[in-house]
This record gives structure tokens, sequence and C-alpha cells, in this order.
């Protein structure tokens, strides 16, 4: 239960949950060596927070850590949103922070479905999650984000 999770928050969002729309934002265009570095710090930083959440061992343990992690996946899309990638990385870039959206619905997906015990459906999720955490890290893996590359 614990590695369907961290795959439908880490990072995915770390891990992986980065939104959707790409980098951005009012700065100016970042190095790669800026940008990877910067990107990295998020991503380890959002690992460790969800780390910190513990591991789940009972359904409504379950529904607390979707609901805890939540927030903070919205929090690291939001900061890797805010770095603006070199214009060579931008596109893969993208596709790296739209699987961070779905990871938050995910997220949202698997709380309701735990708050309902509907153990078809969480596995359903957790195996979607899994999934997309996979193109994640093969996505920042492409783009030296090596931190956010590490499964959960």
């Amino acid at each position: 239960m614990r590695r369907t999770v961290l795959f439908l928050t880490a990072s995915s969002l770390a891990a992986l949950a980065l939104a959707g729309c790409g980098g951005g934002g009012a700065g100016d265009t970042l190095t790669k060596a800026e940008f990877v570095a910067q990107a990295n710090v998020i991503c380890k930083d959002y690992d460790a927070r969800i780390t910190a959440l513990g591991e789940p061992s009972t359904i409504e343990d379950l529904v607390g850590l979707a609901e805890k992690a939540k927030p903070l996946a919205e929090e690291a899309v939001a900061s890797l949103r805010a770095l603006k990638a070199p214009e060579d990385l931008q596109a893969r870039y993208d596709e790296y922070l739209a699987t961070g959206d779905v990871n938050i619905d995910l997220l949202v997906q698997l709380g309701e479905a735990a708050k309902s015990g509907d153990d078809t459906a969480i596995e359903m999720i957790g195996t979607e999650g899994e999934d997309n955490a996979g193109k994640a890290h093969g996505i920042a893996a492409e783009l030296g984000l090596t931190e956010c590359a590490k499964g959960g």
C-alpha cells in the first residue's frame, strides 16, 4: 500500500505531482545546470515531506495520507512550475509537469476510494499511479532531474 501511495504522491510528483501547464513565470530562463539543481532541491524536499507522513496500515490511514499528501503535491507542482526551463528542455518538462496533474487527480480519487472502502478502485488507482510514476520518472531522468527520477 505504501508503494502505491508514494507513486501517487511523490514522484511522480516528486515525484513527480507536477502540474500540466508547463514552466514559465516571470523569472529569467534558467541555464540547464540551474534548472536541474533547483528542480532537484524541490523534489528532494517533497520526497522527504511525503516520507515523513508515514506508512498507512489501515484504510483510515490511507484516507488521511491522501488528504495530507495532496496539498504537499500541489505545493511541489507550483514550485516546479515556477522554474523556467531552458528552451530545449521545455516541451519535455511540460510533459513531466503534466504527470503531476494526473498525480494530484489520483490522490483525490484514492482518498475517495479509501473513504468508501472500495478495494477494487484502490487497486486500479494504484496501478494507474504506478504507470504515471513510471512515465514521470523516465522523463525526469531524461531531463537530468535525478532526485525527481527516484522511485518511491
